[in-house]
């Protein structure tokens, strides 16, 4: 292998580290009976199987009451799927069956919930320029539009500034403790315990917003890199590491065309896209604000473990030799250094794996790297996606309430499973273990509310710029900015604390 000795050390040691969790694993599974139930010691010593048969409830199931809605249309406002968004799904509504699994999947959930309840879904689209003054317009004139808007994560942040969106937490059926919702994103659009806006199973862009590393398999082979195999086995051992990332990239830099300069046509260790930078340092559990107590947003991008995070990730994104980053580098877009084999490492959007489906290429997905193998587990950082939000010119918030959770909930039960499990994993991957990476990317999403929502003293820019700067200061950086993002970050706090 072409792989240095310090590296295939670290493979070495976190390959043994997979086999003895296995092996505890195994151990653990021996305390079970034959017939799967947890076992029980009772007082002679002795275990019995304390497992009684009960009837399964129905874990889709949102217990709402049995209503008629008279034919009523649900008027649903949303951005038209070519526009900002064309890379990624936005659909929640289809017309008929066509075939396609997910569209096939749509129209069976909401053809399900409209007969349940008798209810019709009307669906709206506009341009993403158009979307907030459709919004200000209903609300100003009272003339309640629209039951629900799918506005992007930045223009629903806007719309609640301006009061113009109803308070999720006030809103009767919604149960944001079942599995249909996304606990984390919740957690960090809310301000002061007030939700606005949420992500859930009835859109799909949230997690197509995921980012994930692809690894070229054909690369691998030739430069005898790791197999997508070990490095498999390195993720799910908890030692798939920044460092470690880098180490095997490096393997691949390559002067292709000969020229002895770095542009289009050389072999990089990683493509990716402007947001790299924020992305490593969301899968680091580092993001520019936390929350805090109270559930308020705080200025992070000053303390010692970001600043280490941030140098770290940054000593590798400066090597222009090492990363090629789209439309920054060079004009071609991620496409074009992905698909001709010109990266070993791709930092992609989920929706990526769509987007390349013809690639010749095999590739595996893995998950964005930790910092290092303290870290407690793999975080996945999102971009931008869209949401779901009620304008307060909606005359029957509890109406829209009931049907926003029946919507969710099915679409836990049959657009999910249609999207990743059959869709997505059965049509787009290239490996079966890419469906188990796929579960771990998904399970802890992270969202920088600044950087993507809020854009709090326009410090999402000045964060971007820092990219690719050779000896960037952060500190400096951050001490220059700070009294005017903790300035905005105080104002939207004050907005919200006199919302309702």
């Amino acid at each position: 292998m072409n792989c240095g000795a310090k590296q295939m050390k670290r493979i070495i040691a976190f390959i043994f580290m997979a086999i003895i969790s296995c092996s505890m694993i195994f151990c653990i599974s021996c305390s079970k009976s034959a017939s799967g139930g947890e076992t029980s010691a009772d007082n002679n010593g002795t275990f019995a199987n304390t497992d009684e048969p009960t009837a399964e409830a129905d874990p889709y199931d949102p217990g709402l009451p049995e209503t008629d809605f008279a034919g009523m249309k649900f008027r649903i406002l949303t951005i038209d799927p070519d526009d900002r968004f064309w890379w990624s799904n936005t659909q929640v509504d289809a017309t008929e069956e066509t075939g396609d699994i997910v569209n096939d999947a749509i129209y069976k959930r909401n053809r399900s919930i409209e007969k349940k309840y008798n209810f019709i879904i009307d669906m709206a689209y506009m341009t993403d320029a158009q979307l907030t003054p459709a919004i200000k317009n209903s609300v100003s004139s009272g003339s309640n539009d629209y039951e629900m808007v799918i506005p992007p994560i930045d223009r629903a942040a806007a719309m609640s500034h301006s009061g113009y969106l109803y308070n999720l937490n006030n809103v009767d059926y919604l149960d944001f403790s079942r599995k249909w919702w996304n606990p984390s994103t919740l957690h960090n659009y809310s301000i002061g315990n007030k939700l606005y806006f949420a992500t859930g199973d009835f859109i799909l862009s949230d997690d197509d917003a995921a980012t994930s590393m692809m690894y070229n398999k054909n690369l691998a082979q030739m430069l005898g890199t790791p197999s997508a195999d070990e490095l498999f086995d390195v993720v799910m051992a908890g030692g798939w590491t920044v460092d470690l990332m880098f180490d095997i990239a490096a393997e691949a830099i390559a002067d292709l065309n000969g020229d002895g300069r770095v542009n289009y046509g050389d072999r990089f260790g990683l493509a990716a896209c402007h947001w790299v930078q924020t992305a490593f340092m969301g899968a680091c559990n580092e993001t520019l604000t936390k929350k805090d107590e109270n559930d308020l947003p705080v200025f992070n991008a000053g303390n010692e473990r970001f600043i280490n995070v941030f140098d770290k990730i940054n000593s590798y994104i400066t090597n222009k030799q090492l990363v090629a980053i789209e439309y920054m580098d060079f004009p071609q877009d991620l496409g074009d250094l992905t698909m001709n084999d010109y990266a070993l490492f791709t930092a992609a959007e989920l929706a990526c794996v769509r987007l390349f489906r013809s690639m010749e290429s095999d590739f595996a997905i893995l998950p964005f790297p930790k910092f290092d193998t303290t870290q407690d587990k793999y975080y996945s950082f999102m971009v931008t996606s869209t949401c779901m939000a009620i304008p307060t010119s909606n005359a029957d918030i509890a109406t829209t309430g009931l049907i926003l959770e029946a919507l969710n909930a099915e679409s836990g039960r049959l657009v999910n499973p249609a999207y990743y499990e059959i869709a997505v994993a059965k049509k787009y991957f290239r490996d079966d273990k890419s469906f188990q990476i796929l579960e771990l990317i998904l399970e802890n999403p992270v969202c920088d509310v600044l950087y993507w929502v809020h854009l709090w003293g326009g410090f999402d820019a000045t964060f971007t710029n820092l990219v690719r700067r050779q000896g960037s200061d952060i500190v400096s950086t951050v001490e220059k900015n700070r009294d005017k993002v903790e300035a905005a970050i105080q104002k939207t706090v004050e907005i919200y604390a006199e919302l309702p």
